[in-house]
């Protein structure tokens, strides 16, 4: 089999996605001398090992292809190794294959590596680089992908918190002739009226995915529009739609705390704990499921089973969470261990040093710790005044025949218990609630758990050399 047959042969192994036998033919091409298209072996060997997750050895092989004799296409080369580089986490070695790949002379498709580049910066998190490339990408002549340009516009936008630009993409993602995944261009849309707070736009935008063709993940609509169903307090329509979701991917942890916390809010705790309950055994490492749950369990005063709930979701949350923080310091207080409670109060303000229940939870405890010292003193002075009193009176009284037997007695312990009242009573006060006196405070707030914004359309790759 000469070089041209090889060739010839480890293309249709291509077509049969058997790329470890293209490479062995492609190998076999390369050996033959009298092979006249080496660069375009050394190509298409490079997108084999691609397609295997070998991006060093693609890399090696687009770079032989760019250096061969005569090469053709070296800008379709200096493109796929860029996307190579993006596979590896090396941006910004992609980014300069891109803007080698634009560079070249008569290179067919500058708007897919313009496109790649934006990828590429959206990576590295430079979000107002990104959009110029996918506006460089729309603006190229001929380029045929720019829907998901204007998508992938709409999520860096997004990421700016500038939603009313996403909005203007995603709708121009949607009026692209041919695009292929308008689905995600709604459903992207409806977080970005979301995060508008505007919650009926958003559940618009969800039906329009469920019902575009091909949308991929419709439990993920499903769960976004019933969270916008609880923030608007329509309980029992959240509740449908997050059935819905589960109903179309039953092991999504997520969605069963979204559904428990709906069932909460309608006074339903023992079906609310159930959802939790089938959130943690999905998926034990969640945060969220294990907070709720400890919530349940602390309206219930069931203070020791709360503190393993709420820290586990301390341990489990991926990074640290005031709400969470406070709440455990809440139950430690109330089974009595209010040095570790302070300590999870001071750790909240650290993480937000704006969370008023845990500054008014340390204020609380301070007030506390006070008295302990202050009492005793308030009741010896106070004591020594009354009886003091009592004793002046009681003389002023008994030398001047005004009060006898039985009278002056009953005179004496009111007036020992009046000025008693009188002196502690500023200090009692304070102690008429909760466990040790003062009720702290906890945090019971819906966080909802949102399905992310539909995939980022990913690096295009140039196509086998024929």
């Amino acid at each position: 089999m000469n070089g041209k047959e090889a060739f010839e042969r480890g293309k249709e192994f291509y077509e049969q996605e058997e790329y470890l036998k293209e490479i062995e033919c492609l190998k076999k091409a390369l050996e033959d001398e009298t092979f006249e298209t080496p660069g375009d072996a050394h190509f298409n060997m490079g997108i084999a090992h691609g397609n295997l997750g070998e991006y060093e050895k693609a890399i090696d092989c687009y770079n032989n292809a760019i250096e061969t004799e005569n090469y053709a296409t070296p800008g379709d080369a200096w493109n796929n190794m860029g996307v190579a580089h993006g596979n590896l986490g090396e941006y910004e070695k992609a980014i300069d294959c891109y803007n080698n790949a634009i560079e070249t002379e008569n290179y067919a498709t500058p708007g897919d590596a313009h496109f790649n580049m934006g990828v590429a910066y959206w990576n590295l998190k430079e979000y107002e680089k990104a959009i110029d490339s996918y506006n460089n990408a729309i603006g190229t002549k001929n380029y045929a992908t720019s829907g998901d340009a204007w998508n992938n516009m709409g999520i860096a936008y997004g990421n700016l918190e500038k939603y009313e630009n996403a909005i203007d993409c995603y709708n121009n993602a949607i009026g692209t002739e041919n695009y292929a995944t308008p689905g995600d261009a709604h459903f992207n849309m409806g977080i970005a009226y979301g995060n508008l707070e505007k919650y009926e736009n958003a559940i618009d935008c969800y039906n329009n995915a469920i019902r575009a063709e091909n949308f991929g993940t419709p439990e993920n609509a499903w769960n976004n529009m019933g969270t916008a169903h609880h923030n608007l307090k329509k309980y029992d329509k959240a509740i449908e739609c997050y059935k819905k979701a589960i109903r179309c991917n039953p092991e999504d942890a997520g969605v069963y705390s979204n559904l428990g916390e709906a069932l909460y809010k309608l006074k339903k705790p023992v079906d609310a704990a159930g959802q939790f309950g089938e959130a943690i055994r999905i998926n034990y490492e969640l945060a969220e499921p294990h907070y709720y749950l400890g919530n349940i369990l602390a309206d219930e005063e069931c203070y020791e089973a709360a503190k393993k709930e709420y820290e586990t979701a301390v341990l489990k949350s991926e990074s640290k969470n005031a709400d969470y923080l406070n709440s455990l310091g809440y139950v430690l207080w109330n089974l009595g261990d209010s040095k570790t409670a302070k300590e999870k109060f001071k750790e909240t303000i650290q993480c937000d040093p704006a969370h008023i229940k845990a500054h008014r939870n340390l204020m609380l405890l301070k007030k506390i710790s006070e008295m302990k010292y202050k009492l005793p003193t308030v009741l010896q002075y106070g004591l020594i005044v009354a009886i003091t009193t009592v004793i002046i009176t009681a003389h002023f009284l008994f030398y001047n025949n005004i009060l006898f037997g039985t009278e002056f007695v009953a005179l004496v312990v009111f007036l020992v218990g009046l000025l008693t009242a009188i002196i502690l009573y500023p200090e009692y006060k304070h102690l008429k609630v909760g466990p040790s006196g003062i009720e702290l405070s906890r945090d019971t707030e819906f966080k909802p758990i949102e399905s992310k914004l539909a995939e980022l359309m990913h690096h295009t790759g140039n196509s086998q050399q024929s």
